[in-house]
């Protein structure tokens, strides 16, 4: 089961827009809005099962204090699970994935692509954990500022930076060339 908007995720967040994999939300028991940033989802993009969260809490990727001021990074406050998996939450942001306002805008200005990839490496060096740095994963701030969604990975992270760097540049992802 994917989450669709109006799912009520753990019991007490209304997933209402997405955001790349995550979900704008309002915590129902108080109203408050929240980013839900999906860690459990099998392959099949479903729910993670009952074994799969409750390794990930083992791990302590669940521990909102591993995230906690980590510079280029949504800051974490909790964390949710439930039928569709495990969730950081995440504070609210008004920002869009780099990779819709590449689909709105086209190719971005030199100026923009520069402070993007100078950003997001900061966010990069900065954290314990590997984060994705793809074009989902890199949120552009209304205030002209640039934070990661807490995503892990095991794929090379400036691999993927310089994918997505190539997107906001070009207006489109790089092609393979013939050998």
């Amino acid at each position: 089961m994917s989450v669709q908007r109006g799912d009520l995720v753990a019991g007490r967040y209304r997933a209402e827009e997405p955001l790349g994999p995550a979900w704008r939300a309002r915590d129902e028991s108080g109203g408050a809005e929240v980013v839900l940033v999906p860690v459990a989802m099998s392959e099949d993009d479903g729910p993670g099962t009952v074994a799969e969260v409750a390794a990930l809490a083992g791990s302590g990727v669940l521990d909102p204090a591993r995230w906690h001021d980590r510079r280029g990074v949504l800051p974490v406050i909790g964390t949710a699970t439930g039928d569709a998996g495990a969730w950081l939450v995440t504070e609210p942001i008004a920002a869009r994935t780099l990779a819709d306002a590449v689909a709105e805008w086209g190719a971005l200005p030199n100026e923009q692509v520069l402070l993007i990839a100078a950003e997001a490496l900061t966010a990069l060096s900065a954290t314990g954990p590997r984060l994705s740095a793809t074009p989902e994963n890199i949120l552009l701030t209304d205030d002209g500022h640039v934070v990661l969604l807490p995503i892990e990975t095991t794929a090379n992270d400036l691999s993927t930076l310089g994918t997505a760097l190539h997107l906001a540049a070009e207006g489109h992802s790089p092609t393979p060339t013939p050998h």
